[in-house]
């Protein structure tokens, strides 16, 4: 496995209400295009984006060659909420590492999906994955504590 992958915790998720923008990249594009939507999701005139503690970086589909990707925050409903984009994430069973900033962010996904998922025990479940952005991580510098959280099912015996 690779030195930058962290082992994971084993979580349980309640569902999760989001809101935010959704936008489908081309995988070769992904780390340009998705950074030009954080920015464009911060630019939202939604109040609750600027005073969220935690925002959240989705996957809601990929495949081979696309994905579709939602920059969020959480909400405890969808009434009243003016975002363009709201999402319900099912309660799940999570793998979550805990990367160290964006630097190697793209490999650290490609080897939770081709290293640490086919020989984990588990597999994968039919929900979206994310990261988890707190207070602790400078989107400035894209410094500090990311999580992802990779949904996870025990597979039957």
């Amino acid at each position: 496995m690779s030195e930058t992958l962290p082992e994971p915790k084993i979580r349980n998720r309640p569902a999760l209400l989001l809101a935010g923008t959704l936008q489908t990249h081309a995988n070769a594009d992904a780390p340009k295009t998705i950074q030009l939507q954080w920015g464009d999701f911060f630019a939202l005139d939604v109040p609750e984006i600027h005073t969220a503690d935690v925002t959240y970086g989705v996957v809601i589909r990929a495949d081979a060659e696309t994905m579709d990707y939602m920059v969020a925050i959480e909400v405890p409903s969808f009434d009243g909420v003016n975002a363009p984009h709201t999402e319900s994430i099912p309660a799940a069973q999570y793998a979550v590492f805990t990367i160290d900033g964006l630097a190697h962010i793209q490999q650290n996904w490609m080897d939770i999906y081709g290293e640490w998922l086919p020989t984990s025990g588990y597999k994968s479940a039919p929900t979206p994955s994310f990261e988890r952005y707190d207070q602790r991580f400078d989107p400035e510098t894209s410094t500090g504590p990311v999580e992802i959280w990779i949904p996870i099912i025990e597979p039957t015996r």
